[in-house]
């Protein structure tokens, strides 16, 4: 009697860890529990190329967040043959750094990321109150001119920072508009021109980084899209079609100024010291 008793409590033991087992599984993986369900897996590489000097060398690398938008990320790691490696997060935002006390020739870094499909929501984020990033304007008078037309058709049509946001695109957008052809003049990116003019508006604003995932594609570059405060949620919206959102294949790689050079290779972007 003992014995059977001993038997099935074993085998009660043995259930009850396999389910533990799992449940921790799915909590650190994101492994279905039932057959046949299925979670796609995208593996992300960046790489970093540059001739060094023969002097030391500090390579920084901005990451994607741990979860994001529709992925969380399951495991990544770096191949940096004789370099130090540490992943740190400074102002919320995480950073990759090689380190090498010297360095001749052409140099190459890598690193890899698996990103799982999540059912988190991609509309917005509360995360924090929108202080937003500070945009330098070197605009001559002409352009100031400029920009206060084209902020006062906007605001004359436009009732909330999203409607604001959408009429200023269109008038970026616009071919026949001399005054934001003369604001391109002076601006890197529509992103950037965008931040400027909201900026102005009193909307904060900050950059966003994203990679378009496409199955089998290599030497993709990330694409500059555009956050804005409603004074409730940080919003993403494209800042060439107007469309807020987050798109399912669209992953967030980084937020905030990072004073950088893109490395196209990569798809990332990157920053080295020597």
């Amino acid at each position: 009697m003992n014995q059977k008793r001993t038997f099935f409590t074993i085998l009660v033991l043995m259930a009850l860890a396999g389910i533990l087992i799992a449940v921790l599984r799915h909590i650190a993986t994101g492994t279905p529990y039932l057959p046949g369900q299925e979670r796609s897996v995208w593996l992300v590489e960046a790489r970093i190329d540059f001739e060094a000097d023969g002097g030391p060398v500090t390579a920084s690398l901005s990451l994607p967040d741990a979860k994001m938008p529709g992925f969380e990320l399951y495991q990544e790691q770096a191949a940096s043959p004789g370099y130090g490696f540490v992943i740190l997060t400074e102002n919320g935002n995480r950073r990759a750094q090689w380190t090498k006390r010297e360095a001749q020739g052409a140099q190459s870094l890598y690193y890899s990321a698996q990103l799982v499909e999540t059912d988190s929501d991609s509309t917005g984020s509360a995360d924090e109150p929108g202080i937003g990033e500070t945009q330098l304007d070197y605009w001559e008078e002409a352009q100031e001119l400029a920009a206060s037309e084209v902020l006062d058709r906007a605001r004359a049509t436009s009732s909330s920072p999203e409607s604001l946001t959408r009429e200023l695109v269109k008038s970026l957008n616009s071919p026949e508009s001399q005054n934001t052809a003369l604001l391109r003049s002076n601006t890197g990116s529509q992103a950037e021109l965008l931040m400027h003019l909201l900026g102005r508006a009193g909307i904060a604003t900050r950059s966003v980084m994203g990679l378009y995932l496409e199955d089998a594609r290599r030497r993709q570059t990330l694409t500059p899209m555009v956050e804005i405060y409603t004074g409730e949620q940080w919003l993403l919206v494209n800042p060439v079609s107007g469309e807020f959102g987050v798109p399912p294949n669209l992953l967030l790689w980084h937020r905030g100024a990072f004073p950088c050079w893109m490395s196209p290779a990569a798809a990332s972007r990157a920053c080295i010291s020597r």
